[in-house]
Order: C-alpha cells, then structure tokens, then sequence
C-alpha cells in the first residue's frame, strides 16, 4: 500500500485497482475492529475507478499502523482482493 495524504489532515486515501471491492473491504475490517470508509462512496459519480479506502489516523497510536495494514492485506487475501498482491 502506498497511502496518499495532503500537507494536513488526518486521513490517509489509498487508491485501489478498479476490480478491488472497497466496500466489502471496509465493511470486512469494521467487523475486525477497524473502520475505514470506502472511497467509492465519497465520489459524485461512483465507479470502479475511485476504489480505495480512506483511512484515519487521528487518534491511532504509531504502534498500530503496521498491523493495522497486515490485517487489511490479511483480509484483501481472503476476499481475493488485488491488494492483496501489492502489500505481500
């Protein structure tokens, strides 16, 4: 993953491929705990191509940002997700 952030802020948007289910990825890290919000739902007009998911980081320790994103590769595996390739 290569999250994308501006100069400020506290959320991180990671782009994913256009095959990649945002939605059931998010909604598969809610159930573990976690709560990114699908890009796709924040588009005027959603399509494949504005996958990705928006990740905060606000209130987020430092400590948990790199298990944090082996879940979501763990969990893009199990719903053969293409991200699950570019995090291995």
């Amino acid at each position: 993953m290569t999250p994308r952030s501006g100069d400020s802020g506290m959320h991180l948007a990671e782009r994913l491929p256009p095959d990649a289910p945002d939605q059931a990825l998010a909604r598969a890290a809610r159930r573990h705990g976690m709560g990114p919000r699908p890009l796709s739902r924040h588009s005027l007009l959603p399509d494949a191509a504005h996958n990705g998911l928006v990740l905060g980081y606000g209130n987020t320790p430092e400590s948990a940002f790199t298990p944090g994103l082996r879940q979501l590769a763990r969990l893009a595996r199990e719903l053969d997700c293409p991200l699950a390739a570019r995090t291995s």
